[in-house]
């Protein structure tokens, strides 16, 4: 499937509709940040273009953000608007985990 424009895909293929039938949680991370890129360019469809760059974070997404936005900028098919959908994902994934790591259980007391 690869470059076949996702629109030519098998409906369970498509990663919005694997997604819509599975849960977010079962998309493997090409198709998340495929979903995130939204869609294809003139060379790759979305699912390529995301692949792409998870290649370049050595197929880690947890290095992802320490792609700069020069080097998202060098890959073919990815402009400010596509670079602009990565760089909110991961600001809002940081800020999510920033926000779990600050929340405090709440301690009870025994009882006796």
């Amino acid at each position: 499937m690869r470059n076949l424009p996702i629109s030519c895909w098998a409906r369970e293929d498509i990663p919005t509709n694997r997604a819509e039938e599975l849960g977010y949680k079962a998309l493997s991370d090409v198709e998340l940040l495929s979903i995130v890129i939204g869609s294809g360019s003139v060379y790759n469809n979305s699912v390529e273009l995301a692949r792409e760059v998870l290649y370049h974070c050595n197929n880690n997404v947890k290095n992802l953000s320490k792609l700069s936005e020069r080097d998202l900028l060098k890959m073919k098919g990815l402009g400010k608007t596509k670079l602009a959908r990565i760089m909110a994902a991961m600001e809002l994934g940081t800020r999510a985990y920033d926000a779990s790591r600050e929340e405090k259980p709440q301690l009870s007391t025994a009882t006796t």
